[in-house]
């Protein structure tokens, strides 16, 4: 039998989540191809968002269904999950308040998507869960906003590109951010300051933030050693300098542990590595180090808890509080893909957005990962078309039906560039 939904925001009314509500209430209406659903723990707020809606985009948004579950309530959140096909998490940091839902949808069989960036809490959830999702069916697909949809995809489509045109895939490739504008909202920066807490309360958390491989599943094999994101220097394809990527770390671990899943589809030895391309000539490479170092510093103090709790009051957005829509439709990011094969430069595609990278445009992507999860992966009687189940990663599991939506619906684009790759 059929659920009632195909997919429940759940924290519909956090920061992120009302953003997301948005999407899905301008892209897909209330009567059309989508039965979805708001949900949270305070039926007031949710029920000031639908007026919000209503008033927004149409009448038919005053019969979108409320939801009322706690996130700490396993009991109601099981509930939840057995009304719907999918269940998109807004509930970060999810270290804090995201693993009942996780638990609740890997024992009803349901499928899950997130936006974390937290490495360690992915390798924990990992850790508790993926066996059991795998006996139930449920596909708990973290990582679906920003970080990591358009790096863990965009590896995917550089690959999927290079073994329909050359019949190999390429052993290595560079993720490079060629241009972006976008802010932090209270939610991002609350989860950030969760894990450096972790950090020094556990030294195996620490540790495991060093190893590029933490995210794999055991028995993985992928021993070769990663590029060193965390200098400056010149990148030789574009001419520019490059810099360290705040996320590079967090999706590097996501995109091996998608070619772990995959069975090693990018090889056994594959190399990958984020940054940001500045300018090119010598002023630019000296501010490019003073930047750099500026970043080290500002993390050094928030690492420390004097300079931390100061900044948290007077410097740092609180909860709830992040970039408004004027500042989201004015976001942006132009991410390339530098491809090698056995050394020799051999592809380059790009992915790019017209929307703030990490609100704007993340509430399309998990918006749509979720739709394509609802209505692309499962049958007419509601049963799942694919096999693959766990605690899984975009990659793992999408194909070119979430890019194709992503084009379509979302204005992201993914695109091959022509000419040398130099």
């Amino acid at each position: 039998m059929s659920p009632q939904f195909d997919v429940i925001l759940f924290g519909a009314t956090s920061f992120v989540g009302t953003i997301i509500s948005r999407y899905l209430a301008s892209q897909y209406g209330n009567r059309g191809e989508l039965r979805w659903a708001i949900a949270g723990r305070n039926p007031h707020r949710l029920r000031q968002l639908r007026i919000q809606l209503e008033d927004r985009y149409g009448h038919e948004l005053a019969d979108l269904s409320i939801l009322e579950a706690d996130a700490s309530r396993y009991d109601q959140l099981l509930v939840l999950c057995r009304q719907t096909r999918v269940v998109i998490s807004a509930v970060g940091p999810y270290a804090l308040y995201g693993e009942p839902l996780v638990r609740a949808c890997a024992d009803a069989g349901i499928d899950y998507v997130d936006l974390t960036g937290e490495p360690h809490w992915i390798r924990q959830m990992q850790d508790r869960y993926h066996q059991r999702a795998q006996q139930t069916g449920a596909r708990l697909i973290h990582s679906c906003g920003f970080d990591s949809i358009p790096s863990d995809m965009g590896v995917w489509f550089l690959q999927h590109q290079a073994s329909s045109r050359f019949g190999y895939s390429c052993d290595q490739i560079e993720m490079r951010l060629s241009a972006g504008k976008g802010g932090f909202s209270g939610g991002t920066v609350a989860s950030l300051l969760n894990l450096l807490t972790d950090m020094k309360r556990d030294p195996e958390i620490a540790a495991e933030m060093a190893d590029p491989y933490s995210a794999c599943p055991p028995g993985h094999g992928f021993r070769i050693t990663q590029p060193d994101a965390s200098l400056v220097r010149k990148h030789r394809p574009s001419g520019r300098w490059s810099m360290p990527f705040i996320m590079g770390p967090v999706n590097s671990r996501v995109v091996h542990r998608s070619n772990a899943l995959r069975n090693g589809r990018y090889g056994r030895h594959f190399r990958y590595d984020e940054a940001v391309l500045t300018r090119s000539g010598p002023i630019a490479g000296l501010a490019t180090h003073a930047i750099t170092m500026g970043g080290k510093l500002f993390y050094s103090l928030l690492r420390w808890q004097p300079t931390r709790l100061l900044m948290q009051r007077f410097v740092l957005p609180k909860p709830g509080q992040g970039p408004d829509e004027l500042q989201q439709e004015n976001g942006f990011f132009d991410m390339h893909f530098y491809g090698y094969h056995n050394g020799e430069p051999a592809i380059r595609v790009r992915v790019a957005a017209d929307r703030d990278p990490g609100y704007g445009a993340t509430a399309r992507m998990i918006g749509e990962a979720a739709v394509c999860l609802a209505k692309d992966y499962h049958l007419a009687d509601g049963t799942k078309d694919e096999s693959m189940s766990g605690w899984l990663t975009p990659a793992s599991v999408f194909d070119m039906r979430l890019i194709e939506r992503l084009q379509q619906n979302a204005g992201v684009k993914f695109e091959e560039i022509g000419g040398p790759v130099r």
